[in-house]
């Protein structure tokens, strides 16, 4: 056994650390959200525009109605309208919805109606998924964008 004697603040060190702890969680998680929010978002906008899914074509009706081969863009609003939004629930919770925002297309059908039809498919038009495929192609680079928000933390303290 080795007698240890403890000299300096201790407590206070403690006290510090226990107050880093509380106050890391949050910080770090906004950030981890909103940064992967936007990573989303972008992500979604670019597959829209490589249309590289695998989805179904269009019909030639609807092309031609169109003037293009284009999936899930008629005249890009829906496109321009995917965002996030942050919600915070409580000091130890907090969330994101990325999704279709406001608007709707010139048929009259909001853009998450038409976000619904396109990803799940109806009667007429076929599922052509976009936010789970977005997701799961993302999800790694996800974990380390939170990884790589707690080592910046780690070494450069709250700089967000």
């Amino acid at each position: 056994m080795y007698n240890v004697k403890f000299t300096g603040r201790w407590t206070g060190c403690l006290q510090a650390l226990e107050n880093c702890a509380k106050n890391l969680h949050p910080m770090v998680e906004e950030k981890c959200l909103r940064d992967n929010a936007d990573f989303l978002v972008e992500e979604i906008r670019d597959h829209i525009d490589k249309n590289d899914l695998g989805w179904t074509p269009n019909a030639p009706y609807t092309i031609a109605k169109k003037g293009h081969d284009k999936v899930y863009v008629e005249h890009g609003d829906l496109r321009e309208s995917f965002d996030y939004e942050f919600h915070r629930k409580n000091a130890n919770r907090a969330f994101v919805f990325v999704g279709a925002g406001d608007g709707e297309e010139e048929s009259g059908k909001t853009f998450a109606q038409v976000m619904e039809e396109n990803e799940y498919g109806t009667f007429n038009v076929p599922a052509r998924p976009l936010i789970n495929p977005t997701y799961q192609i993302a999800k790694k680079e996800l974990i380390a964008n939170v990884k790589d928000a707690f080592q910046d933390f780690f070494d450069h303290g709250c700089t967000f």
